[in-house]
């Protein structure tokens, strides 16, 4: 067979050859066609482990070197330590791996169990002050259902002997957190009452940014002195943030009336006096109060003012407007004592109602009553207000909603368009076990105005909103 002028057998089979060569080529450096794990930005590793769970981080520990030096900071960035006595052990922890402390920047201590009469583990000062010594990088604590002993400073301590108490405050920049919780803990090993001076020595204990304290029983005694010897040690707080909630306010001296007119006007008195000026960015207040005299809102105002800084953005009111209604809360001067003026950057506000058991409260008194102690309070915010949060608490009927003594939404309608023309949002939240479709509903119908302007936001605390 004779060949075609021209061809030659190298050129036939050149094709195939230039295919086994680059494949070889490619077996023998994998790493210039494929992307491995190891290869991608130290930022999108870091994001990876930050996002996964305590077990996931324990197993990738023991794959490589590589992934040990990103799952360690995370995975000991926050823990848990909960004990039924003691926390000796745990100290002994941390003196035995002291590479493993310098990655933990939250902690909480806890109890094992939740129950106040259980055994729990009880701390103090001297306590927090080696622990904070322990681990220097700790910028967020929380203590959990332990108990607190502020022996130093007791009712026993003698006078002279409370002025050379030791002292509870750390020197400027040599160490402050940036949030303690205090989350249904025991004071001197009493189940209920704590009252304020143990509980303002251990907010001062250690230098923090920012306070929450949740499920206290407080014992207010008949009156509080910042000078008295007990306490005129401790130093003003200097924080940012302070959030007191769900605290049970309990009186063992005065009379019932009494009680309810006076222990939250003393408690936001003695609050005053121990924060710094117009600092707080932030403050929640959570308290029931059934009376609203004028002593506890002239009280709350006055804490406002002082502690507060101007610029304030997002304020609710800590305590709900409920029956009986005094004739004078319909007044907007009654609510000047607020001095809700001075905060003229307000942007979010929040009101809560709870509407259950409504009468009248006096011969003559208005339609729409708790909306007219809305529209008074309504009246001291500042225009430029973006979001108006009603919050309304066990509404179980429409009924509740259509009593003469109740809302009239019209009236709201109307307020909201003379006072807030630039309002983003007015948002009715539903707080309980009931939520009808026709609750919604007598809102929608009964404030065309907001309804048009597209604010009204009718939701609550499970579903999404209804607009």
């Amino acid at each position: 067979m004779k060949r075609r002028k021209g061809t030659h057998k190298s050129q036939a089979t050149r094709p195939k050859a230039q295919a086994r060569n680059k494949r070889s080529d490619e077996a023998k450096s994998p790493l210039r066609s494929r992307i491995g794990f190891h290869s991608l930005p130290i930022e999108i590793l870091d994001t990876v482990f930050k996002h996964a769970p305590k077990a996931t981080l324990l197993t990738s520990s023991r794959v490589s070197r590589l992934w040990r030096d990103f799952a360690l900071p995370h995975l000991f960035a926050s823990i848990r330590v909960a004990r039924e006595t003691s926390y000796d052990d745990f100290f002994d922890f941390l003196h035995a791996h002291p590479k493993f402390v310098r990655y933990i920047r939250s902690l909480k201590l806890a109890s094992l169990s939740c129950y106040r009469s259980d055994p729990h583990p009880s701390i103090d000062p001297p306590f927090l002050h080696m622990l904070v010594e322990t681990i220097p990088r700790l910028q967020e604590l929380s203590l959990e259902h332990i108990g607190i002993n502020i022996a130093s400073l007791s009712t026993d301590t003698p006078v002279e002997d409370a002025a050379e108490a030791p002292r509870t405050r750390w020197p400027d920049g040599a160490f402050r957190l940036k949030q303690l919780s205090i989350d249904r803990c025991t004071f001197n090993n009493s189940y209920y009452g704590c009252d304020l001076y143990t509980l303002f020595t251990t907010l001062c204990t250690l230098p923090t940014d920012s306070i929450r304290v949740m499920g206290v029983w407080m014992d207010m005694p008949d009156s509080f002195d910042r000078n008295h010897p007990r306490i005129r040690c401790l130093s003003p707080l200097d924080i940012s943030s302070l959030s007191l909630e769900d605290l049970y306010l309990s009186t063992t001296n005065w009379t019932p009336i009494q009680a309810h007119i006076e222990r939250d006007a003393l408690f936001c008195d003695a609050l005053r006096q121990m924060l710094l000026p117009r600092l707080l960015d932030t403050l929640r207040l959570g308290f029931e109060l059934v009376d609203r005299s004028k002593t506890r809102v002239d009280a709350l105002g006055k804490l406002l003012r002082h502690a507060v800084k101007s610029d304030l953005h997002d304020y609710s009111l800590p305590f709900k407007i409920q029956s009986p209604i005094d004739p004078q809360e319909i007044d907007a001067d009654f609510w000047r004592l607020l001095r809700l003026e001075h905060f003229p950057e307000l942007e979010t506000f929040g009101i809560s109602l709870k509407l259950p058991g409504m009468q009248p409260v006096h011969r003559g008194a208005p339609r729409a009553l708790f909306s007219a102690v809305c529209i008074a309070i309504m009246s001291h915010l500042p225009r430029t207000l973006r979001t108006l949060e009603l919050t309304l608490w066990e509404v179980k009927e429409l009924s509740q909603l259509k009593n003469a003594w109740a809302i009239d939404p019209g009236c709201l309608d109307d307020a909201l368009q003379e006072y807030f023309p630039s309002l983003a949002k007015f948002r009715v939240v539903f707080r309980g076990q009931y939520y009808l479709l026709e609750f919604a509903t007598f809102f929608w119908k009964g404030m065309p105005k907001s309804k048009a302007r597209g604010i009204l936001e009718v939701t609550d605390t499970l579903f999404s909103p209804y607009k």
